[in-house]
């Protein structure tokens, strides 16, 4: 008999872990099911969907010990859920507050959500992702890529040379961090920031750094905005030289050749141009 009590307790052992696992999803899942119910529809780019996450605050208590695997699910449907996101409902905000709750040592979530969830129309969301991103420069201190993406952000929203500053004084302290890192921290220290130029340079070196694909779409529509925000600066100003006017659309700029936008950019921006003064937005298309 001892010959088969070794197998059959392996297998009840088995089966006992595999019914830990399964109560456990089942678990999360109804409660989240039933969170979302209760609240109300946000609306996104594609449909209406109802999408509330439990509050990180619960979540140390009820991961009954699975936190890393939660945490790649919410994962996992952050970047789902960022196709459709509408820019505006905080629910996006949330995944990485429940992210790092679980996995605070995760590090792309922080960087995701640094560059995704601040836009033009909601600077001030910049000091809520700042709150989080604090946990990963707290928990990952060998880490650059954090506070320099955050004092990056800083500057090219507000412009606040302190705040970019004090970040990018953090990242420059970190043993493994580019030379880029040391020559736009110095930058900012002997205050020789040169407009859009300081800006393509600070995103430069998250460009070449990071190997997410997402990422470096966002960036890159970033970095081409700098460029083409002085484009138009100088092409207005040759226009209004060489016409006597200020030009009434980007597309009379284009077809005198003072400047060649992508047909990415223009699907991604639209550009507005007052033709008494000669000044211009950029904004994102809805």
């Amino acid at each position: 008999m001892a010959l088969f009590s070794t197998p059959i307790t392996t297998r009840f052992q088995k089966y006992k872990n595999l019914l830990a696992v399964t109560l456990f999803l089942t678990v999360i899942a109804t409660s989240q099911a039933a969170y979302d119910r209760s609240a109300p529809p946000f609306k996104t780019k594609l449909q209406a969907a109802r999408r509330d996450l439990l509050p990180s605050v619960l979540l140390p208590y009820i991961n009954f010990g699975f936190s890393l695997f939660l945490a790649d699910m919410y994962w996992i449907r952050t970047i789902q859920d960022y196709v459709a996101w509408d820019n505006k409902e905080l629910f996006f905000l949330d995944y990485f507050k429940n992210i790092s709750t679980l996995d605070p040592k995760f590090e792309h979530p922080y960087l995701f959500a640094i560059w995704t969830v601040p836009s033009n129309k909601n600077i001030d969301r910049l000091d809520n992702v700042a709150v989080v991103a604090q946990r990963g420069i707290d928990t990952i201190p060998t880490s650059w890529r954090i506070p320099y993406d955050l004092g990056t952000q800083y500057y090219l929203f507000t412009k606040s040379y302190d705040k970019a500053k004090k970040y990018l004084q953090l990242a420059a302290e970190k043993e493994n961090a580019p030379p880029g890192v040391y020559l736009n921290y110095s930058s900012f220290v002997i205050n020789d920031i040169k407009g859009y130029k300081a800006s393509y340079d600070l995103v430069k070196v998250i460009y070449d750094a990071t190997s997410d694909e997402t990422l470096k779409k966002v960036l890159r529509l970033g970095m081409e905005k700098e460029v083409i925000i002085t484009m138009l600066e100088r092409g207005i100003l040759a226009y209004k030289t060489t016409k006597g006017r200020y030009p009434a659309s980007v597309e009379e700029l284009q077809k005198e050749n003072f400047v060649s936008l992508s047909d990415a950019f223009l699907e991604n921006f639209i550009i507005s141009i007052n033709k008494h003064t000669g000044s211009f937005k950029i904004e994102e298309r809805k």
